[in-house]
């Protein structure tokens, strides 16, 4: 992705409003491509928000109307392009990121694998099972949304795999901004990655979103910022950094998996006498 120009999508996600986020979807994502995009990211659940009890009139399945609209500017303008949206597959619904290459096909789809408590996301939503990679065009991205950046093995994982680029769709609460870049600049760091890190701006379940969505270096540096309002960010990336953070910091060849692959924290008594 030498000097590839990106986008990333900051928009006011209105929860229950399919229609209306669809249209502004729509929209900002034509902004970024004629600004010369070639790679577009829209938060999570642009679509429709956490309206999360009304999901069986909001959920879409992969070849709805959105994913029709959206294949045909990826067509039009041969872009990369990806979203968060309430899947529907059968009885279930996913938390889901999708990515559509420039001709309209699906290239990828992530189902969030941790679900946020906080949110009521497992009362609602099947958890995903799959870490998803995918090499493209313009380099091998990493797929993940919002909470999980707060499970850095998923990360670790996807650059393991060859991720060179992680794509992270949110709607990340204002009160934890701090934690999002935090998140966000250490996620490249442990990684020598990019981060394309797309949030909403409106309110979430009676709380404010924090935009500040963000592009970052394999070094942490934040190469671009958005504000707080509905947003186009534009960046570049040249992934010949990221080739040249790992050879100057060879962390991955130093890794001692024996010694620190463990499984999960343990619980009551167990936890207590430890």
């Amino acid at each position: 992705m030498n000097g590839e120009r990106l986008a990333v999508v900051q928009m006011h996600i209105a929860a229950g409003e399919l229609e209306r986020n669809r249209r502004r979807m729509l929209e900002l994502t034509r902004g970024a491509l004629d600004g010369g995009a070639r790679l577009v990211v829209l938060p999570e659940l642009c679509t429709c928000g956490y309206d999360l009890p009304n999901l069986d009139r909001l959920a879409e399945t992969l070849d709805g109307e959105t994913t029709e609209r959206i294949a045909d500017l990826a067509g039009r303008y041969g872009a990369y392009l990806a979203w968060g949206m309430a899947e529907k597959d059968g009885d279930r619904f996913y938390n889901t990121l999708v990515l559509l290459g420039p001709d309209g096909i699906l290239r990828a789809r992530y189902r969030k694998t941790h679900l946020i408590p906080l949110l009521h996301e497992p009362e609602y939503f099947a958890a995903g099972d799959e870490v998803v990679t995918v090499p493209i065009g313009i380099g091998t991205l990493g797929l993940a949304l919002c909470y999980d950046l707060r499970f850095p093995g998923l990360f670790r994982r996807m650059a393991a795999e060859g991720a060179e680029v992680f794509l992270v769709a949110a709607q990340w609460p204002g009160e934890r901004l701090g934690h999002w870049r935090t998140l966000t600049e250490a996620a490249a760091l442990h990684n020598l990655t990019y981060v394309v890190a797309a949030t909403g701006v409106g309110m979430c379940l009676g709380d404010a979103l924090a935009g500040h969505s963000a592009v970052v270096s394999p070094w942490g540096e934040r190469v671009a910022e958005a504000g707080d309002g509905e947003e186009i960010l534009f960046a570049t990336m040249d992934l010949a950094q990221v080739a040249e953070a790992r050879q100057k910091l060879p962390v991955f060849q130093g890794q001692r998996p024996e010694l620190y692959d463990v499984p999960a924290v343990r619980r009551g008594r167990e936890q207590k006498r430890s």
